[in-house]
């Protein structure tokens, strides 16, 4: 085994969040950029390579706060290490009232599906794409769009003061 397959950034915290913290002074540093799909932004043990190629290995406590777009993993020296959500294809609702948004709310639930805010568009709610449950929006009456997008702000009853507006 060679030396460079050993040299791995094991973190087990989170510094802070490039976006919420304002007290810090991030903009004075370069930022390698660690891209996470959606879904593994709640995992507890993963391996993945940065931007600029660094090998990190993420190791959280069972129950730990999950991570979120622009967590701060590392830093090193000048350089963050930055949690980046990358998009992907996605469902995308708009309800026409309150009504219809409290209806599909309630019919995800139902379904067990997680459902985000669109980062550009807080009135417009995003799925994970999958053909299925776009075939069954559409037979309860509904207009799902596919588009590609960030979901980087899960909708949940404990709705974080970050993403409010």
């Amino acid at each position: 085994m060679d030396t460079e397959s050993l040299k791995i950034m094991l973190i087990n915290k989170i510094i802070g969040n490039i976006y919420w913290n304002s007290k810090e002074n991030w903009w004075n540093y370069t930022i390698d950029y660690l891209e996470l799909e959606w879904y593994e932004l709640n995992k507890e043990v993963l391996r993945k390579q940065t931007i600029a190629k660094r090998e990190i290995g993420l190791h959280f406590e069972s129950g730990s706060r999950i991570l979120s777009d622009g967590d701060v993993l590392a830093v090193i020296e000048t350089t963050l290490i930055v949690v980046k959500v990358k998009p992907n294809e996605c469902i995308a609702l708009i309800a026409g009232s309150n009504y219809e948004l409290a209806k599909m709310c309630y019919e995800m639930g139902n379904c067990r599906v997680p459902l985000f805010i669109d980062e550009n568009n807080n009135r417009r709610l995003l799925l994970p794409k999958d053909k299925s449950l776009q075939m069954m929006l559409e037979k309860m009456g509904f207009e799902p769009i596919t588009i590609r997008a960030r979901l980087i702000k899960p909708l949940s009853a404990t709705l974080s003061k970050s993403y409010e507006t």
